[in-house]
């Protein structure tokens, strides 16, 4: 009897930091690969498929990418396929020049500070009401002692 099947292996690469495509939330990014292998008697022989995917920690979506598109992104974080650093020949990008900062003149005819509003006075007064003048309430002892009953 022959005993054969796969096994399923992810593989964390990296922890990148960009926008997740489903919540919009800056958050960090797992990077994952996941291989599946052909086993024969359980024993891993060779890879069946490769997938590479990142994972939202805010949200927990799954992000199927290709290989290229993986390597792009460990590479602009400084990292190799393998999650190690590149070495510092590999840089992936130039850094973009610094510029001065820009002094930008003032405004023409800027005042220096805003006035405060003027709020035009109330055109109408509230109305006066006379006071009320309710009549005495009038109270009437009870004719039998309370819980009596009548006969």
């Amino acid at each position: 009897m022959i005993i054969y099947g796969y096994r399923t292996i992810v593989r964390q690469l990296a922890m990148i930091t960009m926008v997740c495509a489903r919540c919009n939330s800056y958050a960090p990014q797992q990077v994952n690969r996941r291989v599946k292998k052909f086993t024969l008697f359980f024993i891993p022989l060779f890879p069946i498929s490769v997938w590479y995917f990142t994972r939202c920690t805010a949200c927990g979506r799954d992000h199927m990418s290709r290989k290229a598109t993986v390597e792009q992104l460990l590479a602009q974080n400084g990292l190799a396929i393998n999650g190690q650093p590149l070495a510092p020949t590999q840089q992936p990008y130039n850094p973009a020049p610094q510029f001065p900062a820009q002094q930008y003149p003032a405004p023409r005819n800027a005042p220096a500070q805003f006035p405060a509003p003027q709020y035009p006075a109330p055109q109408y007064a509230a109305p006066q009401y006379p006071p009320q003048q309710y009549p005495p309430q009038q109270y009437a002892a009870p004719q039998q002692p309370y819980g009596a009953v009548p006969r």
